[in-house]
């Protein structure tokens, strides 16, 4: 099993169980965001704005916007849209909005938003599922993206996961036997 990760003022840094750290390379800093597009110049293509019938977006509350546009722009290869305010990133079929967390709003009265605070439990998580987990396994550790193990077989499916900058857990994973009705393993 890897390390265990916290976020530390500096950056995105795994921390090693017996709590020294290793810093990860500079991937997840803004500077390495391709240019930035101002909302008037962004095509309505690109906004989660359907004509009609629903999508679905994923919304996190974030303690550094750039750090974490960083992050899912180069690890997803995700298409910046809007830099902030809020954040939103396609990614494939989808896209991830983020912005920082707040206090209660006239919509959301008794609501405060904050990034995880315990990375020891976990309620959500994203589900990113790919054609190649071992190339997309091998890609991102050869950018220095920390997994928590390798892929694992599940018989189901082979799945692994990393988190973000903020500790958002983040299952990779991709349908083998379930493609066949082998369900996974308990």
């Amino acid at each position: 099993m890897g390390p265990p990760f916290e976020v530390f003022g500096d950056g995105y840094t795994p921390v090693c169980e017996r709590s020294s750290r290793v810093p990860v390379p500079s991937l997840f800093r803004a500077a390495r965001v391709p240019t930035l597009r101002r909302a008037s110049t962004v095509s309505s293509q690109d906004l989660p704005a359907p004509r009609t019938g629903l999508v679905l977006t994923h919304f996190l509350t974030v303690r550094d916007v750039p750090r974490s546009r960083a992050f899912y722009s180069t690890v997803f290869g995700g298409q910046v849209v809007l830099e902030e305010n809020p954040c939103i990133i396609k990614i494939a079929n989808g896209w991830i909005i983020m912005n920082p967390g707040g206090g209660p709003t006239p919509d959301k009265p008794d609501v405060t938003l904050l990034p995880p605070e315990d990375r020891s439990h976990v309620s959500s998580f994203l589900n990113v599922r790919v054609a190649d987990i071992q190339g997309f396994y091998e890609e991102q550790v050869a950018r220095g993206v920390e997994f928590l193990t390798p892929p694992h077989d599940r018989r189901a499916e082979l799945r692994c996961y990393i988190r973000d900058p903020d500790g958002y857990l983040i299952e990779i994973g991709q349908a083998t036997g379930l493609l066949t009705g082998d369900l996974a393993d308990t």
